[in-house]
């Protein structure tokens, strides 16, 4: 979610192999055809590319453009990207609807970087979160405390890469790994990261 150009999609495509799926969200145009064209001459046909925003409610949102194209957002927060340039109406979608509608399978793992949307994509993954019970990555934008917020809401357990601080009193740009808390088998990561 947020998938900006692919890398990490395109890593994800290769330790999940043919059989498994990427699905790579990127509202930014410029960004987005980059993201098709990078699968598409890496040869991945298991990456799907979306050209939707993941936010709280289905419809049409407002997306700042930045000069620098990993910087752009949503207007839901009260964030600003640096370098603005412009602002695009965009089509956003909540993961629930799509999920269930049928349109996409539920996932075993998220990532997201989504410049400070992250409390309203999960607000609109809250099913998917409850019944599916996917390992998450998140960058978190200054949100960490309504993100952990959400996160315990689901029965989840996270930590910040590289800290022994908790998430709620993180501030800035920070990494969190998240599991659902009867996921014993993956507790092991909240301890190495």
């Amino acid at each position: 979610i947020g998938a900006h150009f692919g890398l990490f999609s395109l890593a994800a495509a290769r330790i999940v192999g043919p059989e498994g799926a990427i699905l790579s969200f990127e509202p930014l145009p410029e960004n987005y055809r980059l993201l098709d064209h990078n699968a598409s001459v890496n040869g991945f046909r298991n990456i799907h590319c979306l050209p939707v925003a993941l936010g709280a409610d289905d419809g049409e949102g407002r997306f700042l453009v930045s000069a620098d194209p990993s910087m752009g957002m949503l207007t839901a927060g009260q964030r600003q990207p640096g370098q603005r340039i412009g602002e695009i109406t965009v089509e956003v979608r909540r993961l629930d609807s799509m999920i269930g509608e049928g349109e996409l399978p539920p996932p075993h793992a998220v990532k997201m970087d989504i410049e400070g949307g992250e409390v309203a994509a999960l607000a609109g993954a809250a099913n998917m979160l409850s019944m599916w019970r996917p390992m998450l990555v998140i960058e978190l934008h200054d949100t960490s405390a309504a993100v952990m917020r959400e996160l315990n809401r689901h029965g989840y357990e996270a930590c910040l890469f590289g800290s022994r601080i908790t998430i709620e009193r993180a501030s800035g740009n920070v990494h969190a790994v998240a599991i659902p808390s009867e996921r014993e088998d993956c507790a092991e990561l909240l301890e190495r990261f």
